[in-house]
């Protein structure tokens, strides 16, 4: 797919959180950051639009950014992030395993229902700490593209301007 093609489905929806008010009511998909962007020397529409466009693949290329590949990107670290929350069963499987390892040995000591007891709790603790674990790492990895992507973001927007003030815009 082509940075152009991969543009226009970027459409008013993705970047609209992310740049622009709520009360926005269309996005242009080569301007993603909503700069207001004055053509100095009575720039066409199209001619508008095609420079908005070249610049926008002008930057990504320039900063190795697509802030429409990155924006799918931190969506998916999001997601991940809130898949590894939602993961109830490694506390029932941990107090399941710990209650069946307690039943053994209190069986063997003399009390076997005492000891599934404690293992079940043993079991069940052991299992949320995993899933804690688990979730802390899922939301670092998150926190960490979603940094990295703000980064890039405002490589990539130098570059943009750069490249429109080039082509007489004055970019605000």
């Amino acid at each position: 797919m082509t940075r152009i093609s991969t543009a226009l489905l970027l459409g008013g929806v993705l970047f609209a959180g992310i740049a622009q008010p709520v009360h926005a009511q269309q996005v242009d998909p080569f301007n993603p950051l909503g700069h207001f962007i004055y053509p100095a020397e009575d720039q066409t529409t199209e001619q508008q639009q095609t420079d908005k466009m070249e610049c926008y693949n002008w930057a990504s290329q320039q900063s190795q950014f697509d802030p429409y590949e990155a924006y799918q990107r931190t969506s998916q670290a999001q997601a991940d992030a809130d898949a590894a929350g939602q993961r109830q069963g490694e506390v029932l499987r941990g107090a399941a395993g710990g209650a069946i390892g307690g039943l053994i040995i209190g069986e063997i000591a003399g009390d076997a229902g005492e000891g599934a007891a404690i293992g079940a709790v043993a079991g069940g603790l052991i299992g949320g700490m995993k899933r804690r674990n688990r979730q802390r790492s899922a939301e670092n990895s998150a926190q960490q593209e979603q940094e990295q992507a703000a980064a890039m973001l405002q490589r990539w927007d130098s570059a943009y301007k750069v490249c429109l003030e080039g082509r007489k815009y004055t970019v605000g």
